[in-house]
């Protein structure tokens, strides 16, 4: 995710039920503010305002879209997950091996790429991760 307002909705939206955020100064979570919706706990909340007290937005970085597939398979093989992802794709079989195959780059939202998680029991979380850490890899 390359919003940094959307990131930080959707990560106090999954923690508290929330009607919106404001975020004054990106750099000052001071200035940020919780909208929580009316069926929000106050568990949830001070949870929420946790996640805010904890989070660092000087150090977030965009989740890329799109990353080679020199870089997809070097994060894999760092991650001890090649042998288990090549396994998965031959038993996908069909456009997934098709797009392992033969793809110049992956896409991060991409159907394979979804699928392929799911069969590394990858979260979404890790799955942002690798493509932040193969984004760094240079040939």
């Amino acid at each position: 995710m390359n919003d940094p307002t959307q990131y930080v909705h959707d990560q106090l939206a999954a923690i508290c039920p929330i009607d919106g955020i404001s975020l004054g100064d990106w750099s000052d979570t001071a200035t940020w503010a919780i909208h929580p919706a009316a069926n929000a706990t106050d568990a949830q909340k001070q949870a929420a305002q946790a996640w805010i007290n904890a989070f660092n937005p000087n150090t977030w970085v965009p989740v890329p879209q799109s990353i080679t597939r020199f870089q997809a398979l070097a994060e894999l093989t760092n991650a001890g997950l090649y042998d288990a992802a090549l396994a998965a794709v031959t038993a996908a079989g069909g456009l997934t091996k098709l797009a392992w195959d033969n793809a110049v780059s992956f896409e991060r939202d991409s159907p394979t790429i979804a699928n392929l998680a799911a069969a590394l029991k990858l979260t979404s979380d890790q799955l942002d991760q690798m493509f932040i850490q193969a984004a760094q890899i240079k040939a």
